[in-house]
């Protein structure tokens, strides 16, 4: 975790919606073909479409002629951690004309119930566009590994998702924005993607709440394309308390790489 000292209090604001975080349950389980899902890790991701956090959002935007690539992403929440009442939210900030990287703390009372953390990089159309991935090899993968298949991210579940979130990159939503950066066509939110990666891990690890989430993004998953979510159980003798997740796009990309582990 990041030293206090470099937080600064953004204030209490108000609690994550219930009904913006059922939605996005519904929204995950319809594409994981309807398996019951609630989730609880990334949720802390909707507060950044709070009023309040309107600077912040801004912070995250690119500067002229460049567009924004999220590079990694990190869930943290204590196991005791609930979601009622108000939250008091820190944020340690460190942004360039390059990177930015964004840890916010969510206590309530005088106990850290969460920790999440942001990293970008802003980058230009060349460089957009050299972003392929890896190809995923079977070896990467163990015997008793489990894969989940997504429905297709179609425009709709992301326009949905984007919604939620108050997500502005318009290269999610928008052809034209897209291509002028630098890709095809519209991509999917790195976000969604630890979604389904959080709600597949509890159905293969048979838990309802998961600890910790370490994403790292590879490369863009096309809007309208299905997803594959390999898990591999990383745990002694090959539990599932902690795992491995490949997100891998219709191209057999690695699209995003997450270490996840379980509330103990």
């Amino acid at each position: 975790m990041a030293d206090t000292s470099s937080f600064r209090s953004l204030g209490a604001l108000p609690d994550l919606s219930v009904d913006a975080v059922r939605n996005l349950s519904t929204l995950v389980s319809d594409l994981l073909n309807g398996h019951p899902t609630e989730l609880s890790l990334m949720t802390p991701a909707l507060m950044l479409g709070a009023p309040d956090m309107k600077a912040v959002r801004d912070a995250m935007l690119p500067p002229p002629d460049k567009s924004v690539v999220h590079e990694t992403q990190r869930f943290w929440r204590a196991a005791s951690a609930t979601h009622s009442g108000p939250s008091e939210v820190s944020i340690s900030q460190d942004t360039s004309e390059e990177t930015a990287k964004f840890t916010f703390r969510l206590t309530l009372g005088n106990e850290l119930s969460s920790e999440m953390e942001t990293r970008l990089r802003f980058v230009s159309v060349d460089q957009m566009s050299q972003l392929k991935g890896a190809k995923f090899a079977a070896r990467m993968a163990t015997d008793d590994a489990i894969v989940e298949t997504t429905l297709p991210l179609s425009a709709t579940a992301v326009g949905a998702y984007v919604a939620l979130a108050h997500d502005a990159n318009p290269i999610h939503v928008d052809v034209l924005a897209a291509k002028a950066a630098g890709l095809v066509g519209p991509v999917v939110p790195g976000m969604l993607l630890c979604a389904l990666i959080e709600a597949a891990y509890q159905k293969a690890a048979g838990i309802q709440d998961a600890a910790e989430m370490k994403t790292r993004f590879m490369a863009p998953v096309p809007v309208d394309e299905a997803t594959r979510l390999v898990l591999v159980p990383r745990g002694p003798a090959g539990a599932w308390q902690q795992a491995r997740v490949f997100c891998v796009t219709e191209g057999n990309m690695i699209a995003a790489i997450s270490d996840i582990r379980g509330v103990a």
